[in-house]
């Protein structure tokens, strides 16, 4: 499996946090942490580009419906990009698209 790699880019109003490689178990920390680095930076957006991700396990999803609840109570918006087309429709099954905003 590969390891997850993450970018921050800070732009007006919006820190964008891109993921590449495979997000597991192993792997949320380090998200977690960026995630928390960005609220840290108090935009009104965090964009989360997931095109660069080949894989997402159970625990990773879990994270993500975590972070769409909880967000919100930060007032802080969340959208997820560019997610591919394979982890998408799975997210879809399970029913992460109705709690992220997913475009």
């Amino acid at each position: 499996m590969q390891d997850l790699a993450t970018r921050i880019s800070v732009q007006p109003g919006r820190v964008v946090v891109s993921l590449s490689g495979c997000l597991d178990v192993w792997h949320i920390p380090a998200l977690a942490e960026s995630l928390c680095h960005a609220v840290d930076l108090a935009p009104d957006e965090i964009v989360v580009d997931c095109a660069g991700l080949v894989f997402v396990d159970a625990a990773a999803r879990r994270f993500l419906n975590r972070l769409g609840i909880l967000a919100p109570l930060d007032h802080v918006r969340v959208v997820v990009v560019r997610v591919p087309p394979a982890i998408k429709r799975r997210w879809e099954q399970v029913g992460l698209t109705r709690v992220l905003d997913v475009k």
